[in-house]
């Protein structure tokens, strides 16, 4: 009989969350963000092999990719200093939009120009996952200021659900468009269907990141807004050391 009381407990918990519009927009960006990169993964070895030619390298190159998202990120930190989380995660998803097709321009068996165009496109890969959940971290924090509860645990299981879930779906879609595009993952393929797989190659980051800047566009916690958030939680906590340190007996 605890498990339906449970079960209830959690909606409960959950189900009103969704009238936050930053929580809204931020899963959904983070929902979008997740399919891309399952989607590039899923892909990734087929691209490198079939469409770059360079697929005794693929492993190197993924790997210099990584590093150069992983050196960026205190550029990417600096400048959402700057202009703010939301509009430095904007900007990364233009990024995408517009430069992710120089994928076309890798000449088959370069490996040289794969690696500069992996390491470029790179550059970017770590943006998302750290301002997410910086932008979560924010939106908590209201949250707690407006209802006096501390859900930041719940919000953070949420954003990590949802990547995983655009993750699953991508997975599912990809293989699914391919089929349709009569791709063959365990066969020979035609050069139609080669060039059908490099098309969805980029055409799956490049839309979902159109969308991800459409969505965070509009996000309402700029850095206006994050000023007057710090400035909340100082006087939060200045009441509650000030109520901490008063004698028992003083009202």
């Amino acid at each position: 009989k605890a498990k339906p009381q449970a079960h209830a407990s959690f909606l409960a918990q959950v189900l009103p969350l969704f009238r936050n519009v930053p929580l809204r927009r931020l899963l959904a960006a983070d929902f979008l963000s997740g399919f891309a990169g399952a989607a590039l993964a899923s892909m990734y070895i087929y691209e490198a092999t079939l469409v770059w030619g360079v697929g005794s390298w693929a492993s190197l190159l993924l790997l210099l990719y990584f590093f150069g998202g992983i050196a960026f990120i205190p550029v990417i930190l600096r400048i959402s200093y700057r202009i703010g989380k939301h509009r430095t995660v904007v900007l990364a998803a233009l990024f995408n939009v517009f430069f992710a097709p120089v994928i076309f321009l890798i000449p088959h068996g370069n490996v040289w120009a794969a690696a500069a165009v992996l390491v470029f496109l790179g550059v970017n890969v770590g943006t998302t996952t750290t301002l997410y959940r910086s932008m979560m971290a924010d939106v908590a924090d209201i949250d707690e200021l407006d209802t006096g509860q501390k859900r930041t645990g719940l919000f953070y299981a949420l954003l990590t659900l949802t990547q995983k879930m655009g993750g699953a779906v991508a997975v599912g879609v990809v293989f699914w468009t391919l089929a349709l595009i009569g791709f063959n993952p365990q066969g020979e393929n035609a050069p139609g269907a080669v060039f059908g797989l490099s098309i969805v190659f980029v055409a799956a980051p490049v839309l979902c990141n159109a969308l991800v800047a459409a969505i965070i566009w509009f996000y309402p916690i700029g850095l206006k807004e994050q000023s007057e958030l710090r400035r909340r939680l100082d006087e939060r906590f200045t009441e509650e050391v000030e109520q901490t340190e008063r004698p028992p007996n003083m009202p």
